[in-house]
């Protein structure tokens, strides 16, 4: 079953937006049973702190696991639903965790904004790097052909 849900992340961005979620929510959920069953001090914010970097772990997996993807549009869209759906659902949970609302939370909800940015940027360079790629094995292909005529 481990293995199945492994090759179906590679594939499908919702699978890996999933598990980002999961990794995230069971670090969040663990801080914050530390914090209040041990009685860390700790702030807010370093929950907080896990949703940003878990984004971008979902980020890198998307976009690594894009250059193998044969339905390209659907990997698109499924991308940005999977990031939009990890934001909601994380900052969710981290404002129930915490007790403090994303506005209130200046520096993360900042680096939430430059991610988001980032997120397109890399989802354009990968698409630039698609097309230049098979740019360049259409034209190999010709000079091949080229070549075997008489």
């Amino acid at each position: 079953m481990i293995v199945i849900s492994l090759s179906n992340i590679k594939s499908k961005p919702l699978y890996q937006a999933g598990f980002c979620l999961l990794l995230a929510g069971i670090l969040q959920l663990g801080y914050y049973a530390l914090r209040h069953f041990q009685k860390v001090n700790s702030e807010p914010i370093e929950i907080w702190s896990l949703c940003p970097t878990l984004l971008l772990l979902y980020i890198l997996i998307n976009v690594v696991c894009g250059f193998n993807s044969e339905k390209i549009n659907n990997y698109y869209r499924d991308s940005i639903y999977g990031f939009l759906g990890f934001l909601l659902l994380d900052i969710g949970l981290c404002n129930l965790l915490t007790g403090v609302a994303f506005d209130e939370v200046k520096s993360i909800s900042q680096i939430l904004f430059v991610f988001g940015i980032v997120y397109l940027v890399f989802m354009s360079i990968l698409n630039l790097i698609r097309f230049i790629v098979a740019l360049a094995l259409k034209q190999d292909q010709r000079i091949q052909d080229e070549n075997k005529k008489p």
